[in-house]
């Protein structure tokens, strides 16, 4: 079940969302004579997001909008795992739109800062979704054709 969790909670949480990497990189090397290159070290700021806050708002609404409907699918399977792996992929076929404005986010330093606080500001009306999309997914968590549909819902 965490497994299923975390996909959903990554898609709603920029499910689209890619934490950057915070591996180290190899720094490139030094000219020969060790002296550098003279050029200024380059600017920490992460550049400002390309999505305006109103953009970002009616993305996180249509996404919430899209797992409610993943929820009603799972939901109305009843705990028939066939029928629900079909209903997440209905859906999610369904909605590849917001699946690609979400995935738009991906390169966005500040799609995940933005999206906690959206959530958080959200939680109650987000609360009750999650919850039912959990429940209704207890009974099939390890069904493979369910944990598929689930990686197709974008991320």
């Amino acid at each position: 079940m965490k497994r299923l969790a975390s996909v959903v909670v990554v898609l709603l949480a920029l499910a689209a969302c890619k934490k950057q990497d915070s591996s180290p990189r190899p720094l490139a090397p030094l000219p020969g004579d060790g002296a550098g290159t003279g050029a200024a070290p380059p600017d920490p700021t992460p550049p400002p997001s390309a999505m305006s806050d109103a953009e970002f708002d009616a993305l996180m609404k249509d996404v919430v909008a899209y797992i409610t409907k993943v929820g009603a699918a799972v939901t109305a399977a009843n705990g028939d795992c066939a029928k629900m792996a079909t209903g997440i992929e209905t859906v999610a076929a369904d909605h590849g739109d917001v699946i690609a404005r979400a995935r738009a986010l991906d390169e966005d330093p500040s799609a995940e800062d933005r999206g906690e606080a959206w959530m958080k500001a959200h939680e109650a009306d987000i609360a009750p979704v999650f919850q039912a999309l959990f429940e209704g997914l207890a009974p099939c968590q390890s069904d493979p054709a369910v944990q598929a549909a689930m990686e197709k819902m974008g991320t």
